[in-house]
């Protein structure tokens, strides 16, 4: 499938990879550029292929010096110059570099925009001017299921009808604060979870499915190929007075009090959480700009507070049982929100109420895959589900 640079005029062009070859000076990367007389855009090339090329490598998912030269489609020379295109160069790498060791195509295609900051495996995405045409260019070119990457910093930019009309088409906006982050989310997305100690991408590759575990010879024998490490997480539910609640324990929260969500995983993940109060009404506390400014995904190893600082999510009048579900996935779940945002727009009555149903059995539903275990269902240590239940008095 295609990779997209953006443009602040709101036009985009394919990146395109020649040939692989070996480079004959011995440098372990080389790109030539063809119809590329922008310094700008150049350096942001070599910025890209070289962070993909560095990250690609410690992954032991590149084994060999590359060369090859690049070009926009149909010698597109692009009416607004700059450095934002170095994520797109990036991920073009990455998905060739797949191609070209396994004979298939991604089954998806993607767009980005993002500065590098260097040129290395610890490049940070900077945030990035025009954002809004960059984002028209994105769902201009992308289908259902692609992607769109772009800077964690212009999170703030991204309006609530810029992400309903991409929830309705079925396209996934990924915010990134590194260029580490945006190729794992592509491989992924592909089905590659890298293992240790052995070259993916070497000069011979053969993939078998056995049993449901992939097997790989790359030359020096055979391995297996493990998924990726499962998404532990923990949350817990803090009221402004009295005892926090980290399991299903019915807790009681008077009215004019608050609670906040605290929220920790071992793994970069993507955090929604709902809270279904006491008349029935069900209201997304994340992601939402009122509860926090950090987007997803959320990165491992830290702990998140929901709302931030010293803000608490605060009780109405309406007394009764009420309850919290925290749903954290590897993986966007698009769905989640696209269903979320279509129910908040229908009107009270029976249509309503049986769509809030449906989503809650859902939701539900998801909770029981994620605590089946591995043997449940195949993406049970993928999730992570938790249901904080308390009593409004």
């Amino acid at each position: 499938m295609s990779t997209f640079a953006l443009f602040d005029d709101g036009t985009s062009s394919e990146i395109v990879i020649g040939d692989f070859l070996d480079p004959l000076d011995g440098f372990p990367l080389k790109a030539i550029p063809v119809n590329m007389p922008d310094r700008t855009v150049i350096h942001s090339a070599q910025n890209g292929f070289w962070a993909a090329y560095h990250i690609l490598k410690k992954l032991n998912l590149i084994s060999e010096s590359i060369c090859f030269s690049y070009q926009f489609k149909e010698n597109f020379e692009p009416p607004i110059l700059g450095h934002s295109a170095g994520l797109g160069f990036c991920l073009k790498l990455v998905t060739e570099a797949y191609f070209r060791k396994t004979g298939r195509t991604v089954e998806f295609s993607i767009a980005a925009t993002g500065v590098l900051s260097e040129g290395t495996g610890n490049a940070e995405v900077k945030q990035v001017n025009g954002i809004s045409a960059k984002f028209s260019a994105a769902m201009s070119c992308l289908k259902r299921g692609d992607l769109f990457f772009y800077p964690s910093a212009n999170q703030s930019e991204i309006t609530g009808h810029m992400r309903g009309e991409s929830l309705h088409r079925g396209i996934e906006i990924v915010p990134v604060a590194t260029a580490h982050q945006a190729v794992m989310s592509v491989l992924d997305r592909a089905g590659v979870h890298p293992p240790a100690g052995e070259p993916w991408l070497s000069r011979r590759f053969v993939m078998a499915m056995v049993l449901g575990t992939l097997v790989l010879s790359a030359g020096t024998g055979l391995f297996l190929y493990k998924p990726s490490v499962s998404l532990t997480a923990t949350s817990e539910l803090i009221p402004s007075v009295g005892t926090p609640s980290t399991n299903r324990d019915l807790i009681s929260i008077s009215s004019g009090d608050g609670f906040r969500i605290q929220f920790a995983a071992k793994t970069d993940c993507y955090l929604y959480i709902f809270q279904m109060d006491s008349q029935k009404n069900l209201t997304l506390l994340f992601p939402s700009s009122g509860a926090s400014r950090m987007p997803n995904p959320l990165l491992s190893g830290r702990t998140y507070q929901f709302p931030e600082g010293e803000d608490w999510f605060i009780l109405d009048k309406n007394t009764g049982a009420e309850k919290v579900v925290v749903f954290a996935s590897k993986r966007p779940a698009s769905d989640l929100e696209e269903a979320y945002y279509r129910l908040s727009g229908i009107a009270p009555g029976q249509d309503k109420e049986k769509s809030l149903d449906d989503f809650m059995t859902d939701l539900d539903r998801r909770g029981r895959r994620c605590t089946a275990g591995t043997s449940g269902c195949s993406e049970a240590s993928f999730c992570f589900y938790k249901e904080h239940a308390f009593w409004h008095k």
